[in-house]
């Protein structure tokens, strides 16, 4: 009936220990766009188009939302909730007017561009390229974990000690909480979107050549080409600085306290966060053979690329 540790959420005095936390997230986009295929010339195609995409932050309905503000000293939380903020905030809750993280990014304009063109007179090749700009997607853990916290619920972690004779008993694990303000205790792992969110963006390009080298053979030769900025980049931004005399460098002989020292937000335990900092790139050679004749159909393809 002794363990060594163990971690659940477990219900505040807001929160029901039934039926546990219910966070009910909006989402919106708004993307309108225009797109059109224009013929140049009989041997010119472009086709052009730009989509505006616009996506507010997400906010919970009852403002039972929770993100990083790492202005509190120590680290602490920014709630959507004023009113949690006043009575349960204890020194680790802000309240900055918003409903989440944000602001939302304004400057959604991503164009797209193509161009197909048959430069000689016998229609036996065709030279096409393009770029887009997109946005990408994100992870929604943190979203969703976001509306899980004190009053509502709190993270706790409990650890047994064979030193001072501290053991866990699965028959009373977890006494009630209580209903006065959030601790540290409560914080010990929080998944949160920073304060400011971006979104993450893709770009992609081509251009590539095809010919007819035999009769009812066709050879592709592209180049494609990717690059991802402010991608969502788990990570774990409180992670402790490497050590120093100055806070004893034996592993064996480290303490909560001693590792708290060496951590940017001694609040909070392992924060789990996406930083918005990642980056991406791709590029490759695509080398196509297409051969069709009465009955018999061959495809070759390779590709040499790096990521």
């Amino acid at each position: 009936g002794n363990i060594s540790s163990v971690s659940a959420n477990v219900a505040g005095p807001l929160g029901n220990p039934t039926s546990g936390i219910h966070p009910h997230f909006h989402w919106r986009d708004f993307a309108p766009y225009f797109q059109d295929d224009w013929k140049v010339t009989p041997k010119l195609t472009v086709n052009l188009g730009l989509r505006y995409e616009f996506l507010p932050g997400p906010y919970e309905e009852q403002n039972n939302f929770f993100w990083f503000d790492p202005n509190i000293a120590g680290g602490g939380l920014y709630a959507g909730n004023q009113n949690v903020v006043t009575k349960y905030g204890g020194g680790l809750y802000a309240y900055n007017g918003r409903r989440g993280p944000g602001p939302t990014p304004k400057n959604g304009f991503l164009p797209r561009i193509g161009f197909a063109i048959r430069p000689f007179g016998d229609n036996k090749t065709v030279i096409r390229g393009g770029y887009g700009m997109f946005y990408d997607s994100v992870q929604l853990n943190e979203y969703f974990a976001s509306g899980s916290f004190w009053p509502y619920s709190a993270s706790t972690t409990l650890t047994a000690s064979t030193a001072t004779h501290t053991l866990l008993n699965t028959d009373d694990l977890f006494p009630d909480l209580g209903t006065g303000v959030v601790t540290t205790a409560a914080l010990t792992f929080p998944e949160v979107q920073p304060a400011n969110t971006k979104n993450p963006v893709e770009k992609n390009w081509s251009f590539g050549i095809e010919r007819e080298v035999l009769r009812n053979t066709v050879l592709n030769v592209n180049y494609n080409g990717a690059k991802g900025t402010d991608l969502a980049n788990r990570s774990n931004p409180n992670q402790p600085t490497e050590c120093n005399a100055a806070h004893n460098c034996d592993p064996l002989t480290q303490t909560p306290a001693s590792i708290a020292a060496r951590e940017s937000y001694p609040n909070i335990g392992t924060l789990v966060m996406d930083n918005f900092d990642g980056y991406s790139n791709y590029n490759a050679l695509n080398v196509i053979a297409r051969h069709q004749s009465n009955g018999v159909s061959l495809l070759a393809a390779y590709t040499w690329s790096k990521g």
